[in-house]
């Protein structure tokens, strides 16, 4: 077992973490593309 083992995500973290992410990009990300600083926004995928 390395020292690492720490930093991994558990199932369930995992899990959140996607249905989050879901949420963003179903939800969240048709609004804000019409959002005047849209351009401004940095997000990790894009």
């Amino acid at each position: 077992m390395s020292g690492f083992d720490l930093y991994q995500l558990t199932e369930e973290h995992r899990y959140l973490r996607d249905v989050v992410r879901k949420i963003a990009d179903n939800e969240i990300a048709p609004h804000a593309a019409g959002c005047p600083n849209a351009k401004q926004v940095r997000t990790p995928r894009g």
